[in-house]
């Protein structure tokens, strides 16, 4: 960044780690990847599985297809990166053999805070006592994916146990997590889940941003449904809701993957709103770098921007 003397510069923290501690963790994870496979799916499809969220979206798709009483039910954590209980992720990856090696690598980068240093005046804050959190794990680091997935994934064992007996299943996308079933065994397995998974990592679950969908079973009136306060999944003129006081509704389903899963009409919505939005995107950089030197555009344009020209 250029500084003009005198010029406090409008620059903002944005979590980019220290370049060679970076490339030890991504060697650290790509070295795992088998390991991560071989103790994680196939509930986890996220970590180590080629394709996996694919796998997951089309195997969503086709179970409601084949079993249309079915309900899919998307879960939210709150902030589970941060909020995990460290101490539980590092024994669940020390029990996990071939990634016990890990363990000394991720508790020697977390034992020490890190100073938080802010303003001209290069001012502490919280002198005197830990400068940062005693849970969860670096967002953005390559491990932290993976070990993540470790503390979670004997509550989302026991969770697909629960609905695989009656044909359905628990898989997950790291933190977004998905349970398919029957609605009688579903929404309790899922408040399960949830309990648990509190109780074991200090997890909390965000049932505000839970959704839910079946292609035939009438959800707005499901007793299940309504004893544990999960809403429905819907789109509107607005964008995709999760709140139970509908209004507007132009379609009803889910989004798994970040793909509208759902009747005809909510993924038609949910794609022209996604198209609009990329669109707006496109004719609004082209807008505003069009004065630009277009050597330097360019290079902007094919490295930062290019994802959304293919989207």
């Amino acid at each position: 960044m250029r500084r003009e003397a005198g010029v406090e510069p409008d620059a903002r923290p944005v979590a980019v780690g220290e370049r060679d501690l970076c490339a030890i963790g991504r060697h650290l994870t790509e070295a795992g990847k088998d390991a991560a496979e071989d103790a994680l799916v196939p509930q986890q499809v996220a970590v180590g599985v080629s394709g996996g969220i694919s796998i997951l979206i089309h195997g969503v798709r086709l179970l409601l297809e084949f079993r249309g009483d079915f309900v899919v039910v998307r879960m939210d954590m709150s902030n589970g990166y941060n909020a995990v209980s460290r101490s539980v992720m590092l024994r669940r990856l020390a029990e996990t053999p071939r990634l016990a090696h890990w363990v000394p690598f991720i508790h020697a980068l977390s034992k020490h805070a890190t100073p938080l240093v802010v303003g001209m005046l290069m001012q502490q804050l919280f002198a005197g006592a830990r400068g940062d959190s005693a849970d969860g794990t670096q967002q953005g680091f390559a491990p932290s994916s993976t070990a993540f997935s470790v503390a979670i994934h004997p509550e989302l064992k026991a969770l697909d146990a629960i609905l695989k007996p009656f044909g359905g299943c628990a898989r997950a996308i790291m933190d977004d997590v998905y349970a398919v079933g029957p609605a009688s065994v579903v929404f309790a397995a899922v408040q399960r889940f949830a309990n648990t998974l509190r109780e074991m990592t200090r997890l909390e679950m965000n049932v505000a941003k839970y959704s839910c969908w079946s292609p035939t079973y009438g959800l707005a009136s499901c007793p299940w449904r309504q004893q544990f306060g999960i809403p429905l999944g819907f789109v509107t003129a607005r964008g995709v809701q999760t709140r139970d006081d509908v209004g507007g509704v132009v379609g009803w389903g889910v989004m798994v993957g970040g793909v509208p899963v759902g009747e005809g009409a909510f993924v038609t919505e949910v794609i022209r709103q996604e198209g609009e939005a990329v669109v707006s995107y496109i004719e609004k950089t082209l807008l505003e770098l069009r004065g630009s030197d277009h050597y330097g555009l360019w290079a902007c344009l094919q490295y930062c921007f290019q994802s959304k020209f293919d989207y």
